[in-house]
């Protein structure tokens, strides 16, 4: 009996073993996975990488200043790739492989827009080479463009972009970012403005420029050829001999000789001395050192002293395409001194694809096109510019200009209207792109839209003497009074002792018939200092007859040839002699007068009152 509990007990232990037995070697898949440390470390592994993956790749992180627009967002992985990017373009310029380098310098900002130092990176590499391909040009500048967005009134960064302006030949741009009277620059910053301030032409800012940092500027020695070259012609005579001496000097040097022989150009075309301005040219030559802009200023020269068709020859002849936009520039302004239109066409066709997002190039050849009257050209330049997705959005409306003014060249006036209708739909931003379409389609005879034009334009362009006189003459073309008046009123208030916009607003005044009295002010002034005008005594007689002097109106018109006036001046003086007729009371000599007033010329409120006086000088009835 002493066995049987042992046999119990040792069932229930071996039952109880079979069961934890079962516990520990669950063979289904979800119990192996689940009780596996090593897949739950891997299962770990997998969640936190999820969790990283979908933190990096949402553009969530702001890199751009506040305040700046557009708002830069970048993810976590374009941060990355920015940093992995920048160490390549270190890497390759230290091994010299600049292309490399500029397209690693691309690829990061390309990561990361709001990141200054991306910026300044390829700034740096592009200012150091010393001739940038064509291809990095173009963004090259974009980029100095951006990181002076970014970075403000930063002033290593505005020198910076400034000496990458300077190097493609921005000078303009440059003395317009430096040349600020309140802001203070570096010794280095100084330097950058006086050359830009030379290479541009504006010699007594360079002088003032320089006796400000002259002790700044020892440590400059290029900067002493330009203060050599500047003396030699620009500064004061007793220095100028000196001055030349010194510049002729620095030819001979090695590492001044090329600047020097440039410079050394500049002072011989203001002198207009060819024999050695060419002397110069023929050694920079030698050199193989000429530049776009030392040829130009070669034909400059010859066309200056007259030697037109030597600088024509010379232009034709010059086959170095131009490498920036400002050399393409450069050469398209001077075909067009020279006449040299078809160059231009030329240009359009074969080498503008290397500068197709410069508005200002595209702006100088559509005009050159035009001039050349070459109006299938016209119509392409047209469908380039609102094909160009960059230059579209602020140049569409200007492209239906060109294209309307292809369609009348080529005799279709329908589809030049046409065109500047699209153009009002979507007009030029640029104030002075619009008022240059707005006066060309008035000279083409279209009026109506010049006037919408113009009136669009009167906030930005309100204080300009030429706009006002535009005004006044689309105004008159479309016969609208109102506008007519106050045109001729802006006129003359910016410019009261003009004759002619005087004696304008005493004719818009007159077409009032509302301020006689103003009228005879202005016409007498204008008829004391101009006697012989006839315009200016028929308006002088008008003005008196409004005025109710109908004696000294006549007085006034029998001073005057009726042969010898054109048929407008002719109309008006019938006017006036309308008007002295109905007051005397002299009926017949009236009803003849009114029937010699050429109705054409007359405004609205004219023929209002040629209507009045028809029905006064009828016959009564029996």
């Amino acid at each position: 009996m002493s066995d049987i509990p042992e046999r119990r007990r040792t069932r229930k232990r071996r039952g109880s073993g079979s069961f934890a037995s079962t516990q520990q070697r669950d063979t289904s898949l979800l119990g192996i996975l689940r009780d596996e440390p090593k897949f739950r470390w891997a299962l770990a592994g997998v969640a936190v990488f999820v969790l990283v993956v979908a933190g990096m790749l949402p553009k969530v992180w702001i890199t751009s200043p506040p305040g700046f627009m557009p708002v830069v967002k970048v993810s976590g992985l374009d941060l990355l790739q920015a940093r992995s990017l920048r160490h390549s373009a270190i890497r390759h310029a230290e091994e010299g492989r600049t292309s490399e380098a500029l397209q690693a310098w691309s690829s990061a900002i390309a990561n990361n827009l709001g990141d200054p130092e991306g910026f300044r990176g390829i700034l740096r590499l592009a200012n150091g080479v010393e001739k940038l391909e064509q291809r990095w040009i173009g963004p090259t500048l974009s980029q100095a463009g951006w990181l002076l967005r970014l970075t403000g009134t930063n002033e290593a960064d505005l020198e910076l972009a400034c000496a990458v302006y300077q190097k493609n030949d921005l000078h303009d741009t440059v003395t317009r970012l430096l040349g600020a009277t309140n802001r203070v620059l570096t010794p280095q910053g100084n330097a950058i403005l006086a050359r830009s301030l030379f290479e541009s032409g504006r010699m007594e800012e360079f002088g003032n420029v320089w006796k400000k940092n002259e002790a700044q500027f020892g440590a400059f020695p290029e900067l002493q050829v330009y203060r050599a070259a500047w003396g030699a012609a620009w500064g004061p005579a007793a220095g100028m001999q000196a001055a030349a001496k010194a510049l002729a000097e620095a030819t001979t040097k090695p590492d001044l000789a090329t600047n020097a022989l440039r410079l050394q150009l500049s002072v011989r075309a203001q002198r207009m001395d060819t024999a050695a301005f060419d002397e110069t040219f023929q050694r920079l030559q030698a050199l193989r050192a000429d530049r776009i802009t030392d040829h130009v200023r070669y034909w400059l020269l010859l066309d200056f002293i007259g030697r037109r068709q030597q600088a024509i020859d010379r232009a034709r002849n010059y086959v170095t395409p131009p490498q920036t936009a400002a050399e393409a520039e450069m050469l398209l302004r001077v075909w067009a001194r020279l006449g040299l239109h078809d160059l231009a066409v030329d240009f359009s066709r074969t080498q503008m694809v290397a500068f197709q997002n410069s508005s200002q190039l595209w702006l100088l050849l559509s005009r050159m096109i035009i001039a050349g009257q070459k109006w299938d050209d016209v119509r392409t330049v047209a469908v380039e510019l609102r094909n160009n997705q960059r230059l579209s959005r602020f140049l569409s409306g200007y492209s239906y200009y060109l294209e309307g003014v292809a369609e009348h060249g080529a005799g279709f006036s329908s589809r030049a209207e046409a065109a500047f209708k699209s153009l009002l739909k979507d007009p030029p931003e640029d104030a002075m792109l619009a008022f240059e379409a707005a006066t060309v389609i008035q000279r083409l005879g279209y009026a109506e839209p010049a006037r919408q034009l113009y009136r669009g334009l009167e906030k930005e362009m309100g204080d300009k003497l030429v706009f006002w006189q535009q005004m006044a003459r689309a105004a008159h073309d479309t016969h609208e009074t109102a506008l007519l008046v106050a045109a001729c009123d802006k006129a003359h208030q910016l410019a009261p002792d003009n004759l002619v916009l005087a004696n304008n607003h005493a004719a818009a005044l007159l077409i009032t018939r509302s301020n006689a009295t103003e009228a005879v002010k202005l016409t007498l002034a204008v008829l004391n200092k101009a006697p012989e005008s006839p315009i200016a005594r028929i308006n002088h007689a008008l003005a008196l007859a409004q005025l109710g002097r109908h004696a000294d109106a006549a007085s006034q018109l029998d001073k005057l040839q009726l042969t010898t006036l054109d048929e407008q001046e002719q109309t008006f003086y019938h006017v006036a002699r309308l008007d002295c007729a109905i007051a005397r009371g002299r009926v017949e000599e009236a009803r003849r007068e009114i029937e010699l007033v050429e109705l054409r010329y007359l405004f609205p409120p004219q023929l209002e009152w040629i209507a009045q006086m028809r029905v006064r000088l009828a016959p009564k009835k029996a």
